[in-house]
């Protein structure tokens, strides 16, 4: 749904793809986000915690998000007006 590139300041960069589950623990964090809020609105605090939900239900990332959001630098690849949201009714190709 939305891809990465992550590259933590002492190690090595790695591509990363935030699926549904990642969105899901971005909204329970705060009830009042919505998926469709961020396709309408992509914010980039948003969609560094989403690459840190993703970082590490995937194990990449083992620390606190404070840690991450100061130590890894996170790049949207793919979507939506360069974002990195990508439309979920369409493919990757």
């Amino acid at each position: 749904m939305i891809s990465y590139r992550c590259t933590p300041e002492d190690g090595d960069a790695y591509d990363l793809v935030a699926d549904s589950r990642d969105i899901l623990e971005w909204e329970l964090a705060k009830p009042s986000r919505y998926f469709g809020q961020l396709q309408a609105k992509p914010a980039l605090a948003d969609l560094v915690e989403i690459a840190y939900f993703a970082s590490r239900r995937r194990k990449l990332w083992t620390g606190e998000y404070a840690e991450f959001r100061r130590q890894v630098q996170v790049e949207p690849t793919a979507g939506t007006e360069g974002a990195g949201v990508m439309d979920p009714t369409q493919s990757e190709v």
